[in-house]
């Protein structure tokens, strides 16, 4: 994983809302650890990252990018793992 990578990411998606930088890191770490849970197939870091990266892509089309951004990371962040399917 690449945290650098994701890090820059998180701080553009919260820097419009953010009031504290600690608390931002703090929750990019929960986030960070839940899609990496064993079991998500599906649902996790890979599936963040080029999402991210799709958004990156279109960014000159879309008129809300850190609202999609947003969204992208808390999409599926909590999963019950045991469940079948993964939501694929």
């Amino acid at each position: 994983m690449d945290k650098t990578y994701f890090y820059n990411r998180w701080e553009e998606a919260i820097k419009p809302f953010a009031q504290d930088s600690h608390n931002g890191e703090t929750v990019f770490n929960e986030i960070i650890l839940a899609y990496s849970e064993p079991g998500r197939y599906f649902h996790n870091l890979d599936h963040i990252r080029f999402m991210l990266d799709l958004i990156e892509q279109y960014r000159p089309l879309l008129t809300q990018p850190i609202e999609i951004a947003l969204a992208t990371w808390y999409h599926d962040v909590i999963y019950d793992v045991s469940r079948s399917g993964d939501g694929a």
